[in-house]
């Protein structure tokens, strides 16, 4: 399970890399389940038709690619609502959980890394 908390563009490659790593363990040898929880700014990830930077990769095209391939990808509610994004447009595949399912999320995985 990948937690990731910042936007997808900007200073930070965080989330970027986040979606990277997700992208790698699906390509592995031996099927896993890989899970990212987005919190924080990078909440917007899940959003469709985003303008992104000249130059820049492309998080709908990265988040697109992870779901066709089986990830599961959350947005925080709390995150979300905190932002005015209720009701926006999702990726499809993309989405809304709560800190409760974060937990059990946690619980419940081998490995835990934050982004």
């Amino acid at each position: 399970m990948l937690t990731a908390h910042d936007s997808p563009y900007g200073a930070s490659e965080r989330l970027f890399n986040a979606l990277r790593l997700a992208a790698a363990l699906l390509k592995q040898g031996e099927p896993a389940e890989v899970r990212l929880f987005l919190a924080s700014d990078a909440v917007y990830a899940g959003m469709r038709n985003q303008l992104r930077p000249d130059g820049q990769y492309n998080v709908e095209e990265m988040v697109r690619s992870l779901l066709d391939a089986g990830a599961q990808i959350t947005l925080c509610q709390t995150c979300v609502d905190h932002r005015g994004l209720f009701g926006a447009a999702l990726i499809p595949g993309v989405r809304i959980g709560s800190m409760m399912e974060l937990a059990e999320w946690t619980l419940s995985s081998d490995r835990v890394l934050g982004f």
